[in-house]
């Protein structure tokens, strides 16, 4: 967003083009600008996950927001928030599945490797927990994608060097 109108397109279509590349088919939207791209993915049969961590989502840009809502409503998003008691994230969505904690620090490694890809999509920041994400995929033996840029790619790239072959980080 900070970058301009411009810049957001031209980060747009290189999404596009890493999506079409890497064939997912689920990609977790995590917050306004991946939920923006993922509204308007032209391709078919990729399962989208919307999570909301905010009490306010697009605020200062509701505009878009409900046009973004609207697109993803359509392609029969699922919602998930990670904000107790936050019975809605968008005016007129349905209700979201409550997540808290989606990873069991006990979870065992799967043993069957699941043919489903994973995509994270969003900054590599700690509110984000994009390590969440890597975990649960490594545990149960899928690969993901780690779409997104951010302070915490090197820490991400060094717990995670055991599972080169499950992880790969595409940048942004």
């Amino acid at each position: 967003w900070k970058s301009g109108p411009t810049q957001t397109l031209r980060i747009f279509f290189k999404f596009l083009s890493e999506v079409r590349s890497f064939k997912p088919t689920i990609v977790v939207a995590h917050c306004e600008l991946p939920e923006l791209y993922c509204a308007f993915i032209p391709w078919t049969g990729i399962r989208i996950i919307a999570v909301e961590h905010t009490s306010q989502p697009w605020r200062g840009r509701k505009v878009i927001g409900f046009l973004v809502r609207t697109a993803l409503r359509i392609r029969k998003a699922s919602w998930v928030t990670v904000i107790n008691g936050n019975s809605k994230i968008w005016s007129g969505e349905r209700n979201p599945i409550l997540i808290a904690n989606p990873v069991s620090k006990n979870m065992e490694l799967g043993t069957n490797r699941i043919p489903e890809r994973f995509a994270f999509i969003g900054r590599l920041r700690s509110e984000k927990r994009p390590q969440i994400a890597i975990r649960a995929s490594v545990q149960n033996n899928v690969s993901i994608a780690v779409i997104g840029v951010g302070e915490m790619l090197d820490d991400l790239r060094s717990e995670f060097s055991d599972y080169e072959n499950l992880v790969t980080y595409y940048g942004f």
